[in-house]
């Protein structure tokens, strides 16, 4: 299982409503999700910053599959004013630089990967 992580900046004074909208995200997108093979998916924010982890089997993969997926597509374009900056629906991996582990503990695994 792959694991991905990336950050995004909020404009300030939406992360009350980015909070809001993420207690309600459309089940269409939910769906998308495990379809394109994201195993789980977490968002994390302090203050503007948004801390994003997601695991899949083939994480470049599932990306592709999600964003030709209209409804991800509309949603992200619905709520893309939330973002410092303009973030493409359709730009897979490539305006979110992947963050690399350097440590990882399990512990019901037999060792510690990376």
């Amino acid at each position: 299982m792959e694991r991905a992580f990336f950050t995004l900046r909020l404009n300030r004074g939406f992360e009350d409503e980015y909070d809001r909208v993420h207690k309600e995200v459309w089940p269409s997108v939910l769906q998308a999700l495990g379809d394109c093979g994201i195993a789980n998916f977490s968002i994390f924010r302090d203050g503007t910053t948004l801390y994003f982890f997601m695991e899949a089997a083939d994480f470049r993969r599932s990306m592709r599959i999600l964003n030709e997926d209209p409804e991800h597509t509309r949603w992200n374009q619905v709520h893309s004013h939330f973002f410092e900056y303009s973030v493409s629906p359709n730009s897979g991996d490539a305006e979110f630089p992947l963050i690399p582990e350097v440590f990882r503990f399990e512990a019901n695994s037999s060792s510690s990967e990376k």
